[in-house]
């Protein structure tokens, strides 16, 4: 009976399915030992057994067994291990019935001369073999449990594994312009087979209090992840500052510029015209680089121009015709922290950030967004941020008011301060509702300002001295 029951499903059926057969199997080997009149001690403890692991063991097994082989991550070996497990399994429930059903005759009643001699024997080994089954898969799963925590282990880089160079007194790390979490450097890295080399780094930095086993998932992940398309090869995590996913960069790749500091600068006040073909090239990239990202299973939850990287690409031997699409350079996605499986469990935890909000799907803006996230909402964000790309007109719009106060009056303002930067490389701002260029540093700054602000609790008004001083005029700009 058994037999016929599991003739229907194989073990390559979805784990979930073959659980629901493999219970009514269990089922009917536990009402054996009330089935049949005078059942032997043997018979009646294989009854017990298989009745205590339908009503709750088999379940666990089988919850254990499906997450373990949705682990991305996890050891080929350990996930055919798996299969084999589910197998012996499901050959134990048609061995043990099998065996149990010929110690009776057609009336029910036990055949005794059959049981002494060869029955009772095989009766124990079939049950022995049941009770080893659950044995193996507990420790089977132990191992995996074990597996996975190297394996996060594995990803925290330790000095011995990585030594980026130093500057004075501390590593000589450089901030991507305009981004407050990116750095590159430069150092010595041991890869797992013992060689050292020198390599460019590309650092993304998390302050404090940060989950340390979420950003070890991810390194996990990102390292096992496809790195030919839009996707830096991840080396680890470290804890300096702050929690760090560490990235290797090709060394023909440098000067990484954000898209979003690029999508409408101008030069000398005039908008850099890059040509349409360069443009939806990018968008092309870009593409490509979503498609790396979900074709791993992965989605990457905050695709938008601030956390694209343009490597310009020392290999390109294209002439410099001015704005070439090589002065565009080679897009690579960032801001990894969010990252997680299609399959993951989502806290459905928001931010209310106007900017962010221009790339985000309608059902993830707010602070409870409607829907967990998925792969349908990255394509959202990465279409948001093609329109920008092909319109070169970047959303975010910045939008100033010019009020004159009185010092006298002791109004509440704060003081912005940045580094000028590039005085040629500029981006428009909308100031009293005309269009002034201004340094992209500032642009920059100006757009944040407000949301720091907010956090902070201080006052909304700024003062920007590239704005608020007429610098058309020596005595003013002087004074």
């Amino acid at each position: 009976m058994a037999e016929l029951i599991l003739s229907a499903v194989g073990v390559g059926t979805a784990i979930p399915e073959f659980a629901k057969t493999v219970t009514k199997s269990i089922d009917y080997l536990a009402d054996m030992g009330r089935k049949y009149k005078n059942a032997p001690k043997i018979v009646q403890e294989i009854s017990v057994f298989a009745r205590d692991l339908g009503q709750g063991k088999l379940t666990l097994d089988v919850s254990l067994a499906e997450w373990a082989s949705r682990l991305e991550d996890l050891n080929p070996k350990f996930k055919d291990s798996l299969h084999d497990y589910l197998q012996r399994l499901q050959e134990s429930v048609v061995e043990t019935s099998a065996v149990i059903e010929r110690l009776y005759d057609k009336d029910g009643s036990l055949k005794r001369f059959y049981f002494s001699t060869v029955g009772e024997r095989r009766v124990t080994r079939a049950a022995k073999k049941f009770h080893r089954w659950q044995e193996d898969f507990v420790q089977l799963i132990e191992l995996i449990e074990k597996e996975k925590t190297l394996t996060h282990r594995d990803v925290l880089l330790s000095s011995d594994q990585l030594m980026i160079f130093s500057k004075g007194d501390g590593e000589h790390l450089s901030p991507v312009p305009n981004s407050r979490r990116l750095f590159v450097g430069k150092g010595e890295y041991k890869s797992h087979g013992g060689s050292i080399c020198t390599i460019d780094i590309l650092i993304e930095r998390r302050p404090l209090p940060i989950d340390e086993i979420s950003v070890a998932r991810v390194a996990s992940r990102l390292s096992r992840a496809k790195c030919d398309r839009g996707i830096l090869a991840c080396i680890g995590y470290r804890q300096k500052d702050g929690i760090e996913l560490l990235f290797r960069i090709p060394s023909y790749l440098h000067d990484p510029r954000p898209l979003n500091q690029i999508i409408g600068t101008a030069d000398n006040g005039k908008r850099i015209p890059y040509p349409l073909e360069s443009r939806l090239d990018l968008c092309h990239e870009l593409c490509r680089a979503t498609l790396s990202v979900h074709t791993s299973n992965f989605v990457h939850k905050n695709i938008r121009p601030e956390n694209i990287l343009l490597f310009r690409n020392s290999n390109n031997t294209q002439t410099a015709n001015g704005f070439g699409c090589e002065e565009l350079g080679v897009p690579f996605l960032t801001d990894w922290h969010m990252l997680r499986s299609f399959d993951d469990l989502s806290s459905r935890r928001g931010v209310n950030d106007w900017v962010e909000n221009i790339y985000r799907h309608p059902q993830r803006q707010s602070l409870e967004p409607q829907a967990r996230y998925n792969l349908g909402h990255d394509i959202y964000s990465l279409g948001v941020t093609l329109l920008e790309i092909a319109l070169w007109e970047s959303f975010p719009e910045i939008v100033c008011k010019l009020k004159v106060v009185s010092l006298e009056d002791g109004p509440a303002y704060s003081a912005l301060s940045y580094v000028r930067g590039d005085p040629e490389m500029t981006r428009s701002v909308l100031v009293n509702g005309k269009r002034v260029n201004v340094a992209i540093n500032l642009a920059s700054a100006l757009e944040h300002a407000p949301k720091h602000l907010e956090d902070a609790n201080v006052a909304p008004r700024l003062w920007a001295d590239a704005l608020c001083i007429n610098q058309s005029d020596p005595n003013e700009k002087n004074h």
